[in-house]
């Protein structure tokens, strides 16, 4: 180290993240080598000496285990420093007995990187004042790297390294504008910000999310631009607030206004950069949620039209599926399960009777009470149907809850005699509201209950039956709340 300067190997996919590695290891005064791959990582390796090698663990082809296993061999007290989103005890343990340096874990502080650095020069015989004190004359000397700028780039990083993360695992669309809004205004500090939309009437914007402006404005809201947001808000016209444009599919949808109530200066340079970033990944997202809304309606309208196929086999019970669907959904917001749940006990719900479409229409539609024999057959339909949705990957948790909701807690029920959470809590849940709608339901050869009845007769079965815990949710929402809509004549 004849230059008195780390040189630092990073291997990172992530070519944001990389960026910024290597700037903030810059502004250390390291000397840095960025690869992109674990492959092109090695190979440097090989060819030049370096003081210190950082490597992200999970990246496609060759990981950052690997880059230690084999940097081991090439190298002679090297530290191999491993990065990553989520390091568990199991990986570090095994990375520390292979001789990593250290384990760190994403989002990065700039005091992480600035010890990092320290440990190392430490190791290599640097005193801590030497090349500590050359940095704070760089840095703070010229002005060309404030230290609001270190701190506005360790900003950068973390918020960089979660937004993949949370806009990819976000399906909702609310949700989603809220947590691309919460993102860039905590990157930046903004005390103001809006995530603006293309309204349906020309050239106004929608207030799709907003933070910072109390009641003066609220999501819903019409503007014609960012400036007009501003001044509705009573903000001072100095205030010039930064707008980041959001595209999809190559056409600009809207766009982030962020701003500070207190300060006419701009974002810095640092500021925008780190946002073009977080509107390109929020891009994608947007993207990806409107391609995932549209397989989600024709995978739904399809089983609308199996749930349709089902009640012509069967008059009366016309509407029983999507009635069953809208009740398990009920419950979930009872019980605030979230959109998840939600979304699977709607689709199992629209299909839990889907494998009675195995059953003869003699008895699906005999109007007296079924023979032992023709019971027993009937019994057959939760597993015809978990055999019908199993094939497909997307339907996996779907067709379990279809299998067993006809569960019992007591373990009576069929196809598998399940006790208790043996049965999954969305077949659970379709068991209460299977019991509901079949109890409320006019047949042949019965008068459908009334609401009241129909909950004191839930209550007596809970416990050996139906989830004590689910009938009390399902007997605290009100007639009107379970009014489902579009479900057919037959339910009073």
């Amino acid at each position: 180290m004849t230059t008195g300067r780390l040189r630092v190997l990073v291997a990172e996919d992530n070519p944001e993240i990389l960026t910024l590695l290597g700037e903030l290891l810059e502004i250390e005064r390291c000397e840095v080598a960025l690869c992109s791959d674990g492959a092109s990582a090695l190979t440097r390796i090989t060819q030049e000496p370096f003081d210190l090698i950082l490597s992200d663990i999970s990246m496609p082809g060759v990981s950052g285990l690997e880059i230690l296993d084999r940097s081991s061999a090439m190298t002679s007290g090297i530290p191999v420093v491993l990065i990553s989103g989520q390091v568990d005890l199991d990986t570090a343990l095994f990375a520390l007995r292979h001789g990593a340096f250290d384990c760190l874990l994403k989002p990065f502080r700039l005091d992480d990187i600035r010890d990092l650095v320290r440990r190392v020069q430490g190791l290599h015989g640097l005193a801590e004042n030497g090349a500590g004190e050359r940095v704070a004359k760089q840095v703070g000397g010229n002005g060309h790297r404030p230290q609001e700028i270190l701190i506005r780039k360790s900003r950068a990083l973390q918020v960089i390294a979660r937004s993949g993360k949370v806009f990819g695992e976000t399906h909702d669309l609310g949700l989603l504008m809220g947590a691309i809004l919460e993102m860039a205004m905590r990157g930046v500090g903004a005390e103001q910000g809006a995530l603006l939309i293309a309204s349906e009437t020309k050239d106004r914007l929608r207030v799709a999310s907003i933070r910072g402006f109390h009641d003066t404005v609220r999501s819903g809201d019409e503007v014609g631009s960012a400036n007009e947001l501003w001044r509705l808000a009573g903000l001072p016209s100095e205030v010039t607030p930064s707008v980041i444009p959001l595209t999809v599919k190559g056409r600009q949808i809207g766009g982030m206004a962020l701003a500070n109530r207190h300060s006419e200066g701009s974002f810095s340079m640092a500021d925008h950069e780190m946002l073009d970033i977080v509107a390109q990944q929020a891009s994608i997202a947007l993207e990806n949620l409107s391609l995932y809304a549209t397989v989600e309606s024709t995978v739904f309208e399809g089983m609308r039209a199996l749930a349709a196929m089902l009640d012509a086999k069967d008059p009366y019970t016309e509407g029983h599926s999507l009635r069953v669907a809208w009740f398990a959904v009920q419950i979930c917001q009872k019980m605030e399960l979230g959109n998840e749940v939600e979304d699977l006990v709607r689709y199992a719900g629209a299909m839990h009777d889907i494998g009675k479409i195995g059953i003869p229409d003699a008895i699906l539609r005999k109007e007296g009470r079924l023979t032992p024999e023709e019971y027993e057959r009937m019994k057959e339909h939760p597993v015809v149907g978990w055999k019908i949705l199993a094939p497909f990957s997307f339907l996996q948790e779907e067709a379990i809850a279809v299998r067993h909701h006809h569960e019992w807690m007591n373990g009576g029920g069929y196809p598998d005699g399940l006790k208790g959470e043996e049965a999954p809590l969305p077949a659970r849940i379709l068991s209460v509201a299977d019991a509901y709608d079949a109890m409320t339901t006019a047949r042949p050869y019965r008068m459908p209950r009334s609401h009241e009845a129909t909950i004191e007769e839930l209550r007596r079965y809970a416990g050996p039956q139906f989830d004590p815990e689910l009938v009390d949710a399902f007997a605290s929402l009100s007639p009107r709340d379970l009014r489902a809509p579009d479900t057919g004549p037959n339910h009073t």
